[in-house]
């Protein structure tokens, strides 16, 4: 198991920081979470997630258990809507899959901060899982 979780680093807590605009939008997250879908079926919807340097995915929730993992090395900021900022150094092939209590609408931006694109696959299941 790699150390993905010593590599986060909460930079804000309580919306510090926080424009105007963002917390607005916030209020009306996407429900695409991705670049572009790349498999879809009854059960699970796959998605890829390309950021370029300096590039932002807008506000988006996840309204069903999900997991992700990284393809490549690069930086991230995310905004999330308990009002937390983390700083993120990502690695190739670090996975997560958040916990996520029953019916939890968990949403949150990204932005790629580094010089690098940041590939990601994120897996959504449509039905819950536990």
């Amino acid at each position: 198991m790699n150390d993905f979780y010593k590599r986060v680093d909460i930079i804000g807590t309580g919306f510090d920081g926080w424009s105007s605009e963002l917390k607005e939008e916030m209020k009306k997250p996407s429900s695409r979470i991705g670049s572009e879908i790349i498999f879809e079926n009854d059960h699970i919807t796959v998605w890829n997630i390309e950021l370029q340097p300096g590039e932002r995915l807008p506000f988006h929730h996840h309204p069903k258990p999900y997991f992700w993992t990284v393809h490549t090395e690069g930086y991230g900021i995310a905004h999330y809507s308990d009002g937390s900022t983390k700083k993120v150094h990502y690695l190739p092939h670090d996975t997560s899959m958040p916990v996520m209590k029953r019916h939890e609408n968990f949403s949150h931006d990204i932005k790629n901060y580094g010089q690098t694109v940041l590939k990601f696959t994120t897996v959504e299941f449509k039905k819950d899982i536990l």
